[in-house]
């Protein structure tokens, strides 16, 4: 069960250093050597949660903070988390 607790980490800690950028499943996966769908299934299994919502709620989180300590627009700040649009982010 410790080796799945450490592939999960690995897998927070690649989404968390790569937030900001386009990442997908596929990248992850290539640079932890596992399939997509063995990444995407075991973080499902020990988190209740898919990796896609995880990123999503992360983002999310992440850009709030922002808007909360910084000065920035908020255009700036959805482009920067991948929203299309403020729009879109809002």
């Amino acid at each position: 069960m410790y080796e799945w607790n450490e592939m999960v980490q690995l897998m927070v800690d690649w989404v968390e250093a790569n937030i900001t950028e386009s990442s997908s499943l596929l990248k992850m996966s290539e640079q932890l050597g596992y399939s997509p769908y063995y990444c995407s299934k075991q973080f499902n299994q020990l988190t209740g949660m898919t990796l896609r919502d995880y990123v999503w709620n992360r983002r999310i989180s992440r850009a709030a903070m922002e808007l909360r300590d910084t000065d920035q627009r908020v255009l700036d700040i959805a482009v920067k988390y991948g929203f299309s649009s403020q729009e879109a982010f809002t």
